[in-house]
């Protein structure tokens, strides 16, 4: 029976991580799109310009590395600002026309 309690629980931590990191991309993907309705003047854009400016080892001494629950769980996705860059990032790949 002790077993199986920790059969359970362990499966109960994997499902609950799993749903954790579902939930941060849907995050991500709800701040990246409110970003591009908002436009050039958005509040999100302000936050993704400044968390860069602290991440950047030129601007605050740091090895570059910013500091997420997310990693320090294991997940390794990074940060919601990272997230959001990267979903830029891909979205301005598609919308560009393929070039032969």
């Amino acid at each position: 029976m002790r077993r199986q309690a920790e059969t359970t629980w362990a499966d109960e931590r994997m499902e609950n991580a799993v749903l954790r990191e579902r939930i941060n991309d849907v995050a991500a993907q709800v701040a990246r799109l409110t970003a591009s309705l908002e436009g050039p003047g958005s509040p999100i854009e302000t936050i993704l310009n400044a968390d860069a400016a602290v991440a950047s080892p030129s601007t605050n001494g740091s090895n570059g590395h910013s500091v997420s629950i997310a990693a320090n769980e294991g997940a390794g996705k990074g940060t919601l600002a990272e997230r959001i860059r990267a979903l830029q990032s891909r979205a301005s790949r598609l919308a560009q026309p393929n070039e032969s």
